[in-house]
C-alpha cells in the first residue's frame, strides 16, 4: 500500500513538472511583445428607416396608407418582400361622449435602403403620402462580419511588420509567433453619420420640392488591436 501511495504521488507530479518546464522554457525566451492596431472604413450599403403608420389626424386608414406605401416603395425599386417588415402594430381605444368607441391604430414598418439616391426617393414618396413619422435608425454593411475579420487579420500583420522592424534596428529577428491575443474584441465602431440638408433625420425637414440628390454616409470604422510575441533572434 505503501509502495502505491508513492508511485500515485509521482504519476502525480509529473503533470505539474511538465506544465512548470513549459512555463520556465516560455519565459525565458528572448521574445519581442508588439501590439498592431488596423482601421478598415466601410461604405454602407444597408440603411434602416423607421416608419410610423398612423390614423390619428389622418384622412386615410392604416390599410389605405399601406397599400400605396408598399406600391410607391416598389416603384422606387425596392424589394417590399425581403426589405420591407412590420416591426410593431397596435391599436388604442377613443372614448367618445354619445358616440360608439373607436379604435385608433398604429403600425411601423422598418425599410432597409441601399443606397443614399434611393433613400432621398423614398423621404420624398413619404413626404407626398403625408407620412411625416420616419427616421433613419442605423447603418450597416450586408458583409460587415467579412470586414471586421479582415481587420483583425491587418492588425494582425501591423504586429508582425513593427516587430521586424524594431528587431532590425537592434540587428536581430523575428522568429515564429508564440503569443497572439486580441485586445478588447469587441472594440469595434459601427458609428455612421449621414449628411441630408440638415443635421436632423427627420421627413419633415426633407421636402417633396428638394433637389434629388445621392445623400451622402460617413463611413463606418472598424478597428481591431491584437497584443504578439514573436521570437527574437540574433542575426545570422
Amino acid at each position: 500500500m505503501k509502495h502505491l501511495t508513492i508511485i500515485i504521488v509521482f504519476l502525480l507530479c509529473i503533470p505539474l513538472a511538465v506544465l512548470s518546464q513549459s512555463e520556465k522554457n516560455f519565459i525565458d525566451q528572448n521574445y519581442i511583445e508588439i501590439t498592431g492596431t488596423a482601421e478598415t472604413l466601410v461604405t454602407p450599403d444597408e440603411i434602416y428607416v423607421s416608419v410610423t403608420l398612423t390614423e390619428k389626424n389622418h384622412k386615410k386608414t392604416i390599410e389605405e396608407q399601406e397599400q400605396l406605401l408598399l406600391a410607391n416603395l416598389k416603384s422606387l425599386g425596392i424589394d417590399t418582400d425581403t426589405d420591407v417588415s412590420v416591426s410593431s402594430f397596435q391599436g388604442s381605444y377613443e372614448r367618445y361622449f354619445l358616440r360608439r368607441n373607436e379604435v385608433e391604430k398604429e403600425k411601423k414598418y422598418q425599410i432597409i435602403i441601399h443606397d443614399g439616391v434611393t433613400l432621398s426617393k423614398t423621404f420624398m414618396v413619404l413626404d407626398s403620402l403625408h407620412i411625416t413619422n420616419a427616421s433613419i435608425t442605423k447603418v450597416s454593411h450586408s458583409e460587415i462580419e467579412k470586414f471586421r475579420r479582415d481587420t483583425k487579420i491587418k492588425s494582425l500583420v501591423v504586429a508582425k511588420e513593427k516587430a521586424k522592424q524594431y528587431a532590425e534596428a537592434i540587428d536581430q529577428e523575428i522568429g515564429k509567433a508564440i503569443f497572439i491575443q486580441e485586445v478588447d474584441p469587441n472594440s469595434y465602431q459601427r458609428v455612421a453619420q449621414y449628411r441630408a440638408l440638415n443635421s436632423s433625420n427627420t421627413i419633415t425637414n426633407l421636402t417633396a420640392s428638394m433637389e434629388l440628390q445621392n445623400i451622402a454616409f460617413q463611413k463606418i470604422s472598424l478597428t481591431a488591436t491584437v497584443l504578439t510575441r514573436f521570437e527574437l533572434k540574433t542575426s545570422n
